[in-house]
């Protein structure tokens, strides 16, 4: 859950939870939240509560000790599971859920990160090196 603290033109300072009835459930992200984290308008991210991450972390891997040397690799169960056991692991898993959108106007041109092409328009194909609007 995304829930917005405060916002400037300049940046929004965001909290992410996991949802209510999870708690013990979430396995090895669970340490990861709720986290709060500072978003300026040109994408860059920095981790509120760092030493409260830090702390979690620690008393998970107390708990579970086996997954310290697992730290930064994946486990193969039934699924695949990765162990992450840094801060910047949080940021990077916030950023793939992000649907944050600062400034999308008529006259504001807008690339989607991973996109070929920027456009005001919501669908593009790209065909040999010119964006066309669909």
């Amino acid at each position: 859950m995304e829930v917005v603290l405060a916002k400037t033109e300049s940046a929004v300072e965001l909290e992410y939870r996991l949802p209510p009835g999870t708690e013990g459930r979430a396995g090895s992200t669970e340490w990861m939240f709720p986290v709060r984290i500072r978003k300026s308008s040109d994408d860059q991210t920095e981790v509120l509560n760092r030493t409260e991450l830090l702390a979690r972390r620690d008393a998970w891997l107390e708990k579970a000790p086996q997954f310290r040397s697992l730290c930064g690799n994946s486990v193969f169960t039934w699924t695949v599971v990765q162990i992450h056991c840094e801060v910047d692991d949080v940021s990077r898993m916030v950023a793939a859920f992000d649907l944050w959108v600062w400034d999308v106007s008529p006259d504001r041109m807008w690339q989607e990160p991973g996109t070929t092409c920027p456009s005001v328009e919501p669908a593009l194909l790209r065909v040999g090196g010119a964006c066309y609007a669909a």
